[in-house]
């Protein structure tokens, strides 16, 4: 599997790039679902929040440059 950097996945986001997703799903569900797990959430919701996530992301975006405070990760 590739390893992209924050900048590629964002970029990869904006673009549509499948690879770069299927990427985020394979490399960023697994802390999702056992952070949401440790909150009492389920599988379901954990991917509902990914989803969210990436949608946040790309509408970010598309309007302007988006410039990460944090690690995407977090």
């Amino acid at each position: 599997m590739t390893k992209y950097t924050e900048s590629d996945i964002i970029t990869g986001i904006s673009q549509r790039d499948h690879e770069v997703l299927k990427y985020i799903y394979e490399f960023y569900f697994l802390v999702i679902r056992q952070l949401i797990s440790r909150n009492s959430g389920t599988l379901d919701d954990a991917a509902d929040i990914l989803q969210e996530a990436i949608i946040v992301v790309f509408d970010q975006t598309r309007t302007h440059p988006l410039n990460l405070h944090s690690s995407l990760k977090t």
